[in-house]
């Protein structure tokens, strides 16, 4: 009979862990604020863009290689590896 307490409580101990890792969900959906006009929003950038170069590149090696989206860029960081 403690044989079946202590795995029952094992279980539960289980259990509350489990459902402790999980993370809140957050919503997907994005609040959309109404804009008189587009002159009025102010563009935020956490990164700066790629410079010109970088894109017509990749493009380059997309186009020549036909290949997907990793191994391009892995041949663009093997070309321009020396230039970091």
């Amino acid at each position: 009979m403690s044989f079946f307490k202590h795995l029952i409580a094992a279980l539960i101990r289980f259990f509350f862990k489990l459902r402790s890792r999980r993370r809140p969900r957050r919503s997907c959906r994005r609040t959309h604020r109404k804009v008189d006009s587009l002159e009025n929003v102010k563009r935020f950038r956490r990164t700066q863009p790629k410079p010109a170069w970088v894109k017509k590149e990749v493009l380059r090696l997309a186009a020549l290689s036909g290949s997907g989206c990793r191994t391009v860029q892995k041949l663009f960081n093997r070309i321009h590896a020396s230039s970091r």
